[in-house]
């Protein structure tokens, strides 16, 4: 679907209560999210969202760190909730005590299949930016741990915003800039289908759908990358889908598009023994030793415990921006060219001087990638034991935005290598609205 943009809050407003009454049955209200920093002003709009949900969601109690404070309320009933954003437009909503005083114009509409904002459903993001006065200065949190007695803490604010207000987990490496600053984000889920769960095995896919419309409407589509049989359509069926794939594909692509070409969801799947949903969400030491197995390729690189300030820490910073460019991916480290895991003595002689050179190593590689990335991508860090030797697994997530490294140099993933994105071909179409929007320039 092409991204729309709507030149006033009026027309981002009437958008909204279209997708709302398009919606197959009507939402029992919205949980508000808001995000507001100390300013000599009193308390500033830093960030919010209004998430649509088909019951009402428990809120939290208000979280009021040194400088931030994160709220949450659940205003029940779809009209009622469209009303508080009606209002949240016009700089006339107060939540829980904090007034939104901002005024809020252009917006724009994106579609997004992860589910990620609206509890594994697909949604429509409405983005309402913030209207300006010609001499505003934006807002700056320094990226310093956030704390307080009592309450859950955070690397940094753009950590707490991105888990608090976002609902994004595995960011406890987000130490960079805010997430959608200065923006009101209004989200309707697409509550037609999505993919509940789902088994990669040899030969294999195993799939489970949760729909709310009839089967008939739709069709499941799959991409088999580095397979011989690039691709597959499916009908989708009720209860369990039990598919044949390609026994040399290196990926699989999952599209679950409706018949009037609407894409709803998709899933990518990064390798053989790959799981999602009640299926499995751990990934078991068996499947990154099949990772390892199967070599290094698009979304999968090797490399082996790495010394601070050593040459091959930029090649690591590379490998993340080009991951977040292109199709997201793996990057293993303790393990060779040959993918064989190297163990605990070659940690040690990396870090000398620790008693645990493992975790020595994760916490140089997260400051590494988080102080030489723009912006800081979603990395999930985790210590596996493959083959009883421990091996760092960092699991980076496909960015909306362009991703490049502290010197503004934008690579991408071709094969099992990094190279530079061509600036005249490759780069003006990895821009979206979104970076035109916030004046961002590469």
């Amino acid at each position: 679907m092409p991204i729309q943009q709507y030149s006033t809050s009026k027309d981002a407003l009437d958008a909204i209560s279209a997708k709302l009454r398009s919606s197959h049955r009507p939402f029992a209200g919205a949980q508000f999210r808001l995000a507001s920093v100390e300013s000599p002003d009193g308390l500033s709009f830093l960030t919010g969202t209004a998430v649509f949900a088909e019951s009402e969601l428990a809120s939290r109690n208000e979280a009021a760190y040194q400088s931030l404070h994160l709220v949450e309320t659940w205003i029940g009933g779809q009209d009622a909730a469209v009303d508080s954003i009606a209002r949240i437009f016009l700089g006339q909503e107060t939540l829980q005590g904090h007034k939104i005083s901002n005024t809020f114009g252009h917006a724009i509409l994106q579609h997004s299949a992860e589910g990620e904002l609206a509890s594994g459903w697909p949604c429509w993001v409405f983005a309402s930016s913030v209207d300006f006065a010609a001499d505003h200065q934006r807002l700056f949190l320094p990226p310093e741990p956030t704390v307080n007695k009592g309450l859950e803490p955070f690397c940094s604010p753009s950590d707490a915003i991105r888990s608090w207000i976002f609902n994004s987990p595995g960011s406890i490496n987000s130490i960079g800039e805010i997430p959608n600053q200065e923006r009101f984000l209004t989200v309707v889920p697409d509550t037609r289908a999505c993919f509940d769960s789902g088994r990669w095995e040899p030969g294999r896919l195993t799939l489970q759908l949760s729909l709310n419309i009839a089967p008939r409407e739709l069709e499941l589509q799959i991409i088999h990358v580095g397979a011989l049989k690039r691709c597959a359509i499916h009908p989708v069926v009720e209860g369990t889908m039990t598919i044949d794939v390609p026994e040399d594909a290196q990926q699989l692509i999952l599209h679950l598009v409706h018949q009037d070409g609407d894409l709803i969801c998709h899933k990518p799947l990064y390798a053989v023994y790959r799981s999602f949903g009640h299926s499995g969400q751990q990934v078991e030491e068996a499947d990154f030793a099949g990772d390892l197995s199967n070599g290094e390729n698009e979304t999968r690189e090797f490399k082996p415990f790495i010394a601070p300030n050593h040459e091959k820490q930029l090649e690591l910073v590379r490998s993340v921006v080009a991951f977040a460019n292109t199709a997201g991916g793996r990057l293993f480290i303790g393990v060779n060219d040959e993918g064989t895991p190297l163990g605990l003595p070659a940690a040690q002689r990396v870090f000398r001087q620790n008693d645990s050179p493992v975790e020595a190593q994760l916490a140089w590689v997260r400051k590494l990638i988080a102080d030489n990335t723009k912006p800081v991508p979603n990395v999930v860090y985790r210590i596996a034991k493959v083959r009883g030797n421990p091996v760092i697994v960092a699991e980076v997530s496909k960015l909306s935005r362009i991703c490049s490294t502290r010197e503004n140099l934008i690579y991408i993933r071709k094969g099992a290598t990094n190279r530079l994105a061509d600036p005249l071909t490759e780069i003006p179409s990895m821009l979206s609205p979104e970076n035109w929007i916030e004046g961002q320039s590469y």
